[in-house]
């Protein structure tokens, strides 16, 4: 069985083609955050949620688990001075307590194996 990081290494770029455009809820919440937030989009893929949290945050963290994923995004927000990214298990985030005011988990919990690890996350 293929892990699921495998699987998104794998199709990362197709995935890229397929999902342009931050989600129109999303949009929405985003806006509504203050200006000073520090927001972590966990489950970044390729980072289309992500660069409007920098838009509109003062610091935007982009989450995931494929590499390939990160290295597109990273593409995308060269110029942002704002954005981290961490390649990271959503099991196994490396924040401190405290660290996040906000946080984006879009289409990711269904990508997590196993009800105990979903409700862990």
């Amino acid at each position: 069985m293929m892990h699921n990081r495998d699987v998104w290494e794998k199709i990362a770029e197709s995935f890229d083609k397929t999902r342009k455009k931050p989600w129109k809820e999303c949009i929405e919440f985003i806006e509504r955050l203050p200006r000073e937030s520090t927001v972590a989009d966990i489950g970044c893929g390729n980072g289309r949620h992500l660069i409007y949290c920098a838009e509109q945050c003062s610091k935007a963290i982009g989450v995931d688990i494929s590499i390939n994923l990160l290295k597109i995004a990273k593409g995308k927000i060269q110029n942002m001075e704002n954005v981290e990214l961490i390649n990271a298990d959503v099991l196994s985030l490396p924040f401190m307590d405290n660290s996040i005011d906000h946080i984006l988990f879009i289409a990711t919990l269904h990508n997590i194996y196993g009800r105990e690890n979903r409700l862990k996350a």
